[in-house]
């Protein structure tokens, strides 16, 4: 299934390692990355509103940041093939390793701001509006969040991109933190609203 994308998004197979091409695989991985989190996002922050979980919520919000490194990533493998110039004669190449920063930087500050949340919700904890098609439903994302990631480290492999490979393991890390998520839900499920661990 990898392999289809790229190929029907990518018409010359004979030229994996060329710069143009290079920049089409990046800007296929940011365009399937806008797509999949913006639908995650919304899915995850409605879901989050209504039930009243910050865990969710903050899942949602995490999807969205991963949407925007996204739009990094595209904007990185397009600037880092510009051709050489006066103040760069060896090209723009390094633009790509500085997205992969970027992207890093932008995981760590999610995390922060998760932990934040989870802080005060342990504090002052208030009740669910849960059910098991919440977790049905968050089941779903992490299905998502598996092929995202796949993907991505399918396409890093390819053009040898640390870009897409920081990418590809934030995608792993939001499986886990959502399965996560989907354990607090079903305790306060399973235990009749008498265990909440929604900001742990």
């Amino acid at each position: 299934m990898y392999k289809w994308f790229v190929n029907w998004f990518i018409k010359n197979k004979d030229t994996h390692e060329s710069a143009e091409k290079r920049a089409k695989i990046g800007s296929l991985a940011g365009t399937f990355g806008i797509i999949s989190n913006t639908a995650l996002s919304v899915l995850k922050m409605i879901v989050g509103l209504l039930s009243g979980s910050v865990s969710i919520l903050a899942e949602g919000i995490d999807n969205l940041t991963d949407g925007a490194s996204s739009l990094v990533t595209i904007m990185g493998f397009r600037w880092s093939q510009a051709p050489a110039d006066e103040e760069h004669p060896f090209g723009h190449q390094r633009i790509e390793y500085i997205t992969g920063l970027l992207i890093s930087v932008v995981v760590l500050m999610v995390a922060l701001f998760m932990g934040y949340r989870s802080v005060l919700r342990i504090i002052n904890p208030v009740g669910l509006e849960v059910s098991y098609w919440t977790l049905l439903l968050l089941g779903l994302t992490i299905l998502v969040k598996l092929y995202q990631g796949g993907f991505y480290r399918y396409l890093a492999r390819l053009i040898n991109s640390e870009t897409l490979v920081a990418t590809a393991t934030d995608s792993f890390n939001d499986s886990i933190r959502t399965a996560a998520v989907i354990i607090g839900t079903a305790v306060y499920l399973l235990t009749k609203e008498k265990v909440n661990l929604d900001g742990y």
